[in-house]
């Protein structure tokens, strides 16, 4: 398994376990996608910025996610940390395409 499959699983996993929908399910798609690294790459990146962006994302009960009230604070700081981790991947496989044509 390569390193942006791996985080893209683990941030499906992360809003899984929240009763988080519809991101889950883009980010399974794209781990299981025949597309090139580059390409994957590219799309993890679309999906920050904007209006109803993964990074606008906030893990809450008000949001009809299962966490309980004392848990928010804790699970929002390791969504974000994921989230980190997956961009930065991306960033990686990108920036490399462009030093190594």
């Amino acid at each position: 398994m390569d390193h942006l499959t791996s985080k893209l699983i683990a941030c499906r996993d992360h809003l899984v376990r929240y009763g988080v929908r519809g991101w889950p399910d883009k980010m399974a798609e794209l781990a299981e996608s025949p597309r090139d690294a580059f390409e994957r790459a590219q799309t993890v990146k679309s999906w920050f910025g904007g209006m109803g962006s993964l990074n606008d994302l906030v893990i809450d009960p008000q949001n009809k996610h299962q966490v309980a009230d004392d848990e928010i604070d804790d699970v929002n700081k390791k969504f974000l940390r994921l989230l980190s981790e997956l961009l930065t991947v991306a960033n990686a496989i990108i920036s490399s395409r462009y030093r190594n044509p």
